[in-house]
């Protein structure tokens, strides 16, 4: 059975980080078809035929290399065109586990109206002080509770 201790064992470093990202990059359509049909290496056959037929420069043709390069290093570990298959799946599926958890998680409220900043968006800047509109006094009010250095001294004193 593959590992992923035993391709680290067996590959040089930089390949078994390449191939280890590879295989987690790009899943293999079909996996219980081509284990049913006991038609494996026709498989890998069929993917080393079809590359030379793409066009050169579309996604296709890279995510076909890159699949090809993850099948040359994995050859270098096991011969077990099954084993090769299985491990590979796995990889990807719980890539594809962890990149859905990410998507699920709970993003933080945004609320204007407590005692904490709101940040806002990922995508303005987070150092922006959000100053609130002239015409809205309690607003104000909760603004110089926030940032204290930022209200304006008495000049009767």
């Amino acid at each position: 059975m593959i590992t992923d201790e035993l391709i680290k064992e067996k590959l040089p470093r930089k390949e078994a980080r390449e191939l280890l990202s590879l295989n987690r990059k790009h899943g293999i359509p079909g996996i219980p078809f081509i284990l049913a049909d006991k038609r494996v290496d026709d498989y890998f056959q069929h993917l080393r035929e079809t590359y030379s037929d793409l066009p050169k420069g579309c996604y296709a043709e890279k995510r076909t290399s890159d699949m090809i390069r993850c099948l040359d290093l994995y050859e270098k570990v096991s011969d077990d065109h099954k084993e090769i298959i299985l491990h590979w799946h796995i990889a990807w599926q719980t890539q594809q586990e962890v990149k859905k958890s990410y998507k699920t998680m709970a993003k933080p409220p945004r609320q204007d109206n407590k005692s904490y900043i709101n940040y806002g968006s990922d995508g303005c800047n987070v150092n922006k002080i959000r100053y609130p509109r002239k015409k809205r006094k309690t607003a104000w009010k909760r603004f110089y509770k926030l940032f204290p250095h930022l209200k304006p001294e008495d000049k009767n004193d």
